[in-house]
């Protein structure tokens, strides 16, 4: 009997139709199809993005959809705690030995010996760091590793990845529909477009606005919009029930190296609203161009800055800073300013 602990498939999934493709080719792809030639099995593939961008939710329809796949199981296990705080590796090689009914399986040898042998897939979702994860990847064999992570993990290869963009604007003026009612969406389409730009595209954000509106039925669109533009008080209203945008901000800002958390604090403050430039990048952290571009490749491989899809120069580049997290960077709505 197959091995299947997934989270449920979300009904009203919208979106990253392509990344979904790409996925679910890679991970169909037969043995010795992966990027480190005959002797990689192609075993890894890595969602990045940042929180709230939908990646769990990708990974997880992914899973799903690949039953016939991955016969003999399928499962996802955090490496977060529910406070957001990293699991170490026994704790994590404990539950998959649990769910899998492999009690043998507390080391992380044992752990890629079964891994090779069975025809599953394994969702490693939330992973913080590089070594959080390594001991977990297999090296060869059957199994399937998908790993969700806020940043990019670049000590590990080879890995297959994919950034999780986030919605564009139609995409996410449907899942708010799915949430609060076509009709409402129809009757002011102008509050509905303000709300999910407000949300900056995230999944997670447009979620919890609809979620909040579904059960506020008699707060207009227009009203709940005006919160949401108002950066004082737009990380208060995404909350609903103990869902709160601004709880998984924090579980990533908390894991970020203390200087790098100023670092964001800076770019946030210093480079307004929208993409900026290396120039602007480096008034706003009080350096050269030189350091500059170190802090902000450092900010993209912990997810908190984004770069350009294709290949430019450095000092060609737009980079951006997705809009809620500028809005937390920057202390609004949490009380106590980023900055000292």
């Amino acid at each position: 009997k197959p091995t299947v602990v997934l989270p449920p498939d979300l009904a009203d999934f919208t979106g990253h139709g392509e990344e979904l493709h790409d996925l679910l080719d890679l991970l169909e792809r037969g043995e010795g199809a992966g990027p480190g030639g005959a002797g990689d099995p192609g075993a890894v593939v890595l969602l990045s993005g940042p929180a709230g961008s939908g990646k769990t939710a990708l990974a997880v329809r992914a899973a799903h959809l690949l039953a016939g796949r991955f016969p003999e199981g399928r499962l996802c296990v955090s490496l977060r705690d529910a406070d957001g705080r990293p699991r170490c590796t026994s704790a994590v090689l404990a539950e998959l030995g649990e769910r899998t009914g492999r009690t043998g399986l507390s080391t992380p040898e044992a752990w890629r010996e079964w891994l090779a042998q069975h025809r599953v897939l394994v969702i490693l979702d939330d992973v913080p760091e590089e070594r959080a994860v390594r001991a977990l990847l297999p090296c060869g064999g059957r199994g399937r590793v998908l790993i969700t992570a806020r940043g990019q993990l670049g000590g590990l290869a080879p890995v297959h990845r994919i950034t999780v963009p986030p919605l564009d604007t139609a995409e996410a003026v449907q899942l708010l529909a799915g949430l609060v009612g076509p009709r409402r969406v129809r009757a002011d389409r102008e509050a509905a477009l303000r709300i999910v730009r407000a949300c900056g595209g995230s999944p997670l954000a447009v979620r919890v606005s609809g979620m909040r509106l579904a059960v506020l039925r008699h707060v207009p669109l227009r009203e709940f919009a005006d919160r949401l533009t108002d950066p004082s008080r737009a990380l208060d209203e995404l909350t609903a029930g103990d869902v709160s945008v601004r709880q998984r901000l924090a579980h990533g800002w908390e894991a970020l190296p203390e200087e790098r958390g100023r670092d964001a604090g800076r770019l946030a403050a210093g480079t307004g609203d929208g993409p900026f430039g290396l120039t602007e990048a480096a008034e706003a952290l009080g350096c050269d161009e030189r350091h500059a571009v170190r802090v902000v490749e450092a900010l993209i491989d912990a997810g908190m800055v984004t770069s350009p899809g294709g290949e430019v120069t450095a000092h060609a580049a737009q980079y951006d800073m997705p809009h809620l997290i500028r809005l937390y960077a920057r202390g609004a709505g949490h009380g106590t300013p980023v900055l000292t």
